[in-house]
């Protein structure tokens, strides 16, 4: 390992707080907190080939207790690929950043909001871990499944049971209500943290397989936030942070893949003091990223937005850099320019070339590097939930290169098998969380999930911006614990609101409202893409693009290592809307395998690509 990273704010607020700590024990916060925080850091991510410290206040692959790198990989050995990792969260309120971090220092308090703030210590806010075939643990039996402040609202599968997900699952509640806990900067040391609270209650899910192959290699976050504050949230990112530390810390360059929604950290050189001749590469993916408007009535899913990195030294001062960080600019908010030349067009991906074939913007200069994965913005209103899946991936193969090739096709493996699988909302205390909005002229569908064991009745309710509630019918079953429901009596360019009702076995009543926007179709003001099937496709994917003016238009379909391997149209195509369908068959008219590819719409003014998973 290389020196340890402790950038100046560390250093001066390590001379005041101590850091060092052992599970489930009182630990001084920088705030002065007169109750300090009960903190689990003993929780470990071991159902695999790797061995993750996970903590209950938002900081993971550090082992907090000897403030030492807190991934082993291979497991069972000494040798470690990550010294630090973390979820931030920055916003704009008001005319204020607001930010939460969890780096060296973690702003995070553990367990769940209660009447808008923090709860007072609990031994019940920890880690708690299920094992697979094991229905007699003390986590197992005592799973925190109710709402607070009786509970923290843990998650329950479709049986109503503490929800196991993998062979192996870690899983907490903790919130950053509490102006006590984040970073005092009074001193003037400075760093990514110290501002107001934002408000927000994050439920994570941490687990993994005991499998071979890419699901060895694999361990998944699940983050659910909630915005239980008293502010509306705008131009809200989600980051994962990292000090990755690949063995020796000194020799480390960094990149991403914005086809994969994959940042990662790979050696210099084949001669890493630790990992020897043959380096791994480690990598995290948003699998699935936050829920966004992109136009009236149509919603998609973002993934990687921004990659950002910097060296031991240059760390965020301030949670304005840290906030132009997540947004993909620099600290001093100027943009990134492809290759870092000025005459070079502005991006907010550092690196995204190709190591294996040398081609394109890479890293140089291997050195202590911290990177910084993004998902945003998005408008996180009070009482929203948002929820974000990611993905800690290492790959190794006979070199440090072809480590990278490894670690991504375990990456498009494993982003496979959570499209195919586990891409659903879990079941949580909550009555329903809505899965689907779509709305198009004359026509609005909506689909959601429902947490009740048992539904007596669901009823969809209606209304305009200036009307009252009209009841329409009930929502049907849809397949599992979905419901679905179709109003086509909706005018097109109107507004209106949906109730669902939901009431249970025991008559308890809970309900949730979305508003939907009933677009006029029209000329969409930029080139767009958007699948009209399921996302996996059974083989057959229905698309439709759409030009804001005539002009060429070439749609493509390329698999995850970039190679070609249909063309569906290439010839000029009017304004306005088009549909077609993807045969899933390549230009020889072979079917193509089951896997993950990428339909990119490249017209006059750019490229749009949208990912698709097809399942035979």
């Amino acid at each position: 390992m290389g020196a340890i990273p402790r950038p100046a704010w560390l250093v001066a607020l390590l001379a005041t707080t101590f850091l060092l700590t052992v599970p489930l024990t009182a630990r001084a916060r920088p705030g002065a907190r007169s109750a300090p925080a009960l903190i689990d850091n003993a929780g470990r991510m071991d159902a695999n080939n790797l061995d993750l410290f996970v903590t209950n206040h938002g900081s993971f692959g550090l082992d907090l207790s000897t403030f030492g790198p807190g991934l082993h990989y291979p497991k069972g050995t000494s040798k470690t690929a990550l010294f630090a990792a973390g979820i931030w969260v920055g916003a704009q309120v008001n005319d204020s950043i607001r930010t939460c971090t969890a780096e060296y220092v973690q702003e995070y308090e553990p367990g769940p909001m209660y009447n808008g703030t923090f709860q007072a210590d609990q031994a019940a806010f920890k880690n708690y871990r299920l094992e697979a075939g094991n229905t007699t643990s003390s986590d197992y039996l005592n799973w925190p499944y109710l709402p607070p402040p009786g509970g923290q609202g843990a998650p329950l599968d479709t049986l109503g049971n503490p929800l196991l997900e993998g062979d192996l699952t870690l899983w907490s509640a903790y919130n950053d209500a509490d102006p006590a806990g984040h970073i005092d900067n009074s001193g003037g040391g400075g760093g990514p943290g110290g501002t107001a609270p934002l408000g927000l209650e994050i439920q994570q899910t941490t687990f993994a397989f005991a499998r071979g192959g890419a699901l060895g290699n694999t361990i998944f976050l699940r983050f659910r936030l909630i915005n239980k504050g008293e502010n509306r949230l705008d131009s809200t990112y989600i980051s994962i942070w990292a000090d990755p530390d690949l063995g020796d810390a000194v020799d480390d360059l960094v990149g991403c893949d914005t086809t994969l929604s994959l940042g990662y950290c790979y050696n210099e050189t084949n001669n890493d003091a630790v990992y020897g001749s043959a380096p791994p590469a480690i990598g995290f993916d948003f699998f699935r990223g936050p829920i966004v408007q992109s136009s009236p009535g149509v919603h998609d899913t973002l993934g990687l937005t921004s990659f950002n990195k910097y060296i031991n030294g240059e760390d965020p001062t301030t949670p304005t850099e840290a906030y132009l960080l997540m947004k993909g600019r620099k600290r001093d908010g100027s943009p990134l320019h492809v290759n870092d030349d000025p005459f070079q067009p502005v991006t907010t991906f550092q690196f995204p070339g190709d190591p294996v074939t040398g081609t394109g913007w890479l890293d140089t200069g291997g050195n202590d590097r911290r990177m910084q994965l993004s998902t945003g913005p998005f408008t996180f209103a009070v009482g929203d939930t948002q929820e974000v899946v990611c993905a800690l991936i290492i790959g190794q193969g006979a070199d440090r290169l072809s480590s990278i090739s490894d670690l991504k096709q375990k990456d498009a493996v494993a982003q496979l098998f959570f499209d195919l699988n586990l891409n659903s909302t879990p079941p949580t205390a909550i009555a329903a969380t809505l899965l689907e909005s779509v709305a198009e002229p004359g026509r609005v569908a909506l689909v959601w999930r429902v947490h009740v064991p048992e539904v007596a009745s669901a009823t969809v309710f209606r209304r305009e911006e200036r009307g009252d509630w009209t009841r329409l019918g009930a929502a049907t079953p849809d397949g599992g614990s979905r419901l679905k429901f179709e109003d086509a009596t909706v005018r097109a360019g109107s507004r209106y609101a949906y109730r669902l009702v939901v009431r249970d076995l025991l008559g308890e009543e809970t309900s949730l409202d979305v508003w939907v926007d009933v677009p006029l179709e029209g000329v969409p003001s930029a080139a767009a893409l958007r699948l009209g099937t399921a996302n996996p496709s059974g083989g057959r994917v229905g698309i439709r693009y759409g030009l804001p003016a005539a002009g060429p238009a070439r749609l493509e379909v390329y698999d995850v290592r970039g190679g070609r391997v249909a063309t569906l149209t290439n010839s000029p195509s009017t304004a306005g809307w088009h549909g077609m369908t993807w045969n899933g068959k390549d230009d020889r008219g072979q079917a193509v395998a089951s896997g993950i590819y990428l339909l990119r719409l490249t017209t006059r003014n750019g490229a749009v690509v949208r990912k698709v998973a097809v399942a035979r």
